[in-house]
């Protein structure tokens, strides 16, 4: 709303140009009363953007606070690197928000100014969201038990997906609305899938729990949170984490952020701070000390690879994907 004082300018303004137009010797003035509030409009500070960061409950991607802020951002991969983001971007006002993956996608759809961290693209996010590159990790594993291996020790190199969902005797489970990439999620919406099954109340780390104490025989999960889970509990010493023949090596996780004018900016943005923040030791170690010390020792090179081209190159150029 315009308010009086501006009004009363707006018309000293007319005024004194109404002057000019019957004295010529009146422009000088009306030169001066136009410029006076034009400079104190151009002087007003503009309003931060806001950035409302979903974050979701997945140790150690997050390690959550009952209420997380910016202030009480834990010690998670992406904990750690979302808190030198927002440091980087002082000009943005920065809102954490607790929100699983559907519930983000679905804001995303609705327009806000929702962004992600640390998420796999598929079409379906695609869609809703422009993106850029975070960080590459180590793919998804197998995570069993120790006795489910011993009864099939042709396992122990890799685990074919296909056979194992095809297994009736052996009850597997997952995060439901998790995407694994679009081979695996293939396998694991097929028909032929009939011991593989979502879990909508679990944990990842309950359900870790959940195939130690024998209430499941299997579940799919990365190796950083086989680590985070041998840190506080003795159930990991009976799991064992073993690669899947159709995944690949590493996957990528991305900031994503709502498909929309504002969505573009925000990642256009980010894309720069995550160029430069790449190049650091910080960044890189976010994810390095929760992966487990043999996958960290086998992966090094090709992960620094990786995290020497992010700081290398704009991925916003010209277009944000």
């Amino acid at each position: 709303m315009v308010s009086g004082d501006v009004l009363h300018k707006t018309g000293a303004m007319v005024g004194a140009l109404m002057l000019c137009l019957r004295r010529r010797a009146g422009c000088m003035l009306a030169a001066a009363v136009l410029a006076a509030p034009l400079a104190s409009w151009a002087d007003t500070p503009k309003a931060p953007e806001r950035i409302t960061w979903a974050v979701i409950d997945l140790p150690p991607v997050y390690i959550l606070a009952e209420e997380p802020t910016v202030e009480n951002l834990g010690e998670g991969v992406s904990d750690r690197i979302l808190r030198m983001v927002i440091h980087a971007m002082p000009d943005y006002q920065h809102q954490i928000v607790r929100m699983n993956l559907p519930r983000a996608l679905l804001e995303m759809r609705n327009g806000a100014p929702i962004c992600m961290m640390n998420v796999q693209r598929n079409p379906e996010r695609d869609a809703v969201a422009h993106s850029t590159p975070l960080l590459m990790a180590p793919s998804l594993t197998v995570v069993l038990r120790d006795d489910v291996l011993r009864a099939h020790p042709e396992w122990r190199d890799g685990v074919p997906l296909r056979e194992l969902v095809r297994e009736p005797s052996l009850h597997g489970i997952y995060l439901a609305d998790r995407s694994f990439g679009p081979t695996l999620d293939t396998i694991i919406q097929s028909p032929d899938n009939v011991g593989l099954k979502p879990n909508n109340g679990a944990t990842g780390v309950n359900m870790l729990k959940m195939i130690a104490l024998g209430r499941a025989d299997y579940s799919l999960d990365y190796p950083a949170m086989l680590a985070y889970l041998s840190r506080g509990s003795d159930l990991s010493k009976h799991l064992v984490s073993l690669p899947i023949t159709e995944s690949p090596a590493f996957v990528e996780g991305h900031v994503l952020c709502t498909r929309n004018a504002w969505g573009e900016a925000a990642v256009r943005r980010i894309d720069g701070v995550l160029r430069d923040l790449a190049a650091t030791k910080d960044y890189r170690e976010a994810l390095y000390r929760w992966l487990p010390a043999d996958a960290l020792r086998r992966d090094r090179k090709a992960l620094d690879r990786f995290f020497d081209q992010r700081a290398s190159k704009l991925y916003c150029s010209p277009d944000c994907p």
